[in-house]
C-alpha cells in the first residue's frame, strides 16, 4: 500500500460558446509528485492573450513547485506558500502599460498528501466534494456579489443573476501579495469524488444537478462525467470558458494522520518561469472580469508582513532581487485602497481637530467672564 492517497483524474476544458471568447483563458493541472497528488483550475483575465497567459504561467509555477518539493511538504502552509508564488509570479508578467487590464486568474487547488488533503483557492472557481451522496462546497466565491450575501444584505437567490455576479475582489496578479484561503478537508473515505471548475461551468449548472451527475459513479466513468459538465453547460449558452477536473479515491493512504508543518519552506519563481517570462498583449478593445477593492472588513485588517509572503521583483534577465519594503511598496498602497481613515493619516487629523475645538471652547469661556465682570 502506498502512504499517499490514490485518485482516479480526468479533467477537460472547453472555450464555450461565446465567439467573442474562441481563446480559452483558462488552464488546468492535475500531477503526480513525492509529496502529493496535484489538481488546480485557474481561470485567466485580462482579455484573450493576457488571461490565457496568466492562467497558464499560473498552472505552470504551481506543477513545477509540486514536483520539487520535499516528500513531506504538504501542508496548508505549503499549498498557501506555493499559490502565494504563483501569484507573484503572474503579477511580474505586467508591464507599466498594463495597469489599468493587468493579468490576472483565479485558482483553485487541491491537495492531498499524506496528511489530511489541503484545499486553498483565491477568487470564485470553486471545488466540491461528494461524500456519500452530500455535496459539500469547499471553498467561498471571493467575489462582491458572495459578500453581500454572506453579510446578510443579499438573498443568494437574487445574487444568481446580479449584474455584478463577476466582480471579484481577490486574483493571482491584482497585486505582488495576495490572500489565499486555505483549509483541510478531513476524513477523507474510499469512492469520495471531488470536483474543481471554473465559473463558467458553475453559472450555469447548480449544486443539485451536481449531485445527480456525480452520484454513483465508479473512476471509470470520470472521464464521460466531464464531458457531460462541459457539454450541459454549453447546451445551456456556454457564454464562458469551462473547464472541469474530477477525481475519485480509490485507495486511502496508510498514515492519513496530520503531519507536523515544514521548519521552512522557501520559495523562487520555477527557473523556465522566471528565466523565460511570457509577455503578455490585452485585447483592451473588450474589457477584463473587474476586480474590485477589498471589502470593508478586508480593508480594515492590518497588512501582515512575513517571510513567507514577501513580495518579488524580477530583473530582466529572470533572478529574483531583493523586495521592498511592502509598507512603501505599490501593491501594499493598492492593498489599502480607499483606507486612509482606518490608517496613519487618521490620527493627526483628528488631533488637530481636537485642538481647534478646544481653542473655541477656551475662548467662549474668556468671552463669557469678560462680559460677567462688566455686568457685575
Amino acid at each position: 500500500m502506498s502512504p499517499m492517497t490514490q485518485l482516479a483524474i480526468a479533467a477537460q476544458t472547453d472555450p464555450g460558446c461565446d465567439p467573442a471568447k474562441t481563446v480559452n483563458e483558462d488552464a488546468y493541472v492535475t500531477c503526480r509528485a513525492g509529496c502529493g497528488t496535484l489538481l488546480a483550475v485557474c481561470d485567466g483575465m485580462g482579455g484573450h492573450d493576457g488571461g490565457r497567459v496568466a492562467s497558464t504561467t499560473a498552472v505552470q509555477v504551481l506543477q513545477s513547485l509540486i514536483e520539487t518539493a520535499p516528500a513531506d511538504a504538504a501542508s496548508a502552509r505549503f499549498l498557501r506558500t506555493v499559490i502565494e508564488t504563483a501569484g507573484r509570479a503572474v503579477h511580474a508578467l505586467a508591464t507599466a502599460d498594463d495597469e489599468e487590464y493587468r493579468p490576472g486568474s483565479t485558482c483553485v487547488a487541491l491537495l492531498f498528501g499524506r496528511g489530511p488533503a489541503v484545499v486553498a483557492h483565491v477568487g470564485d472557481s470553486r471545488a466540491y466534494r461528494l461524500s456519500q451522496g452530500k455535496l459539500e462546497r469547499l471553498t467561498n466565491d471571493h467575489s462582491l456579489v458572495n459578500d453581500l450575501v454572506m453579510a446578510g444584505i443579499m438573498s443568494p437567490e437574487d445574487a444568481v443573476n446580479h449584474p455584478d455576479a463577476h466582480r471579484i475582489t481577490r486574483a493571482l496578479g491584482m497585486t505582488a501579495q495576495v490572500v489565499v484561503d486555505v483549509r483541510e478537508v478531513n476524513n477523507l473515505a474510499t469512492n469520495d469524488t471531488f470536483l474543481l471548475c471554473s465559473d463558467g461551468l458553475t453559472d450555469l449548472v447548480t449544486d443539485d444537478e451536481l449531485v445527480q451527475l456525480l452520484s454513483g459513479r465508479n473512476a471509470n466513468e470520470l472521464k464521460s462525467i466531464c464531458s457531460t459538465l462541459v457539454e450541459l453547460a454549453k447546451q445551456r449558452g456556454g457564454h464562458d470558458n469551462v473547464t472541469v477536473v474530477v477525481a475519485q479515491i480509490e485507495q486511502l493512504g496508510i498514515d492519513t494522520t496530520v503531519i507536523p508543518e515544514p521548519t521552512a519552506v522557501e520559495m523562487s519563481l520555477p527557473p523556465t518561469v522566471a528565466s523565460s517570462p511570457i509577455q503578455a498583449t490585452l485585447a483592451l478593445n473588450e474589457p477584463p472580469r473587474k476586480v474590485v477593492a477589498p471589502t470593508i472588513v478586508e480593508s480594515a485588517l492590518p497588512l501582515a508582513v512575513s517571510t513567507e509572503t514577501q513580495p518579488i521583483a524580477v530583473r530582466s534577465n529572470g533572478a529574483p532581487v531583493e523586495a521592498p519594503n511592502p509598507a512603501s511598496s505599490p501593491s501594499a498602497a493598492q492593498q489599502h485602497w480607499g483606507t486612509q481613515s482606518l490608517h496613519g493619516q487618521s490620527t493627526p487629523r483628528s488631533s488637530a481637530r481636537w485642538v481647534i475645538i478646544a481653542a473655541i471652547a477656551c475662548g467662549l469661556v474668556l468671552l463669557g467672564l469678560v462680559i460677567w465682570g462688566v455686568v457685575h
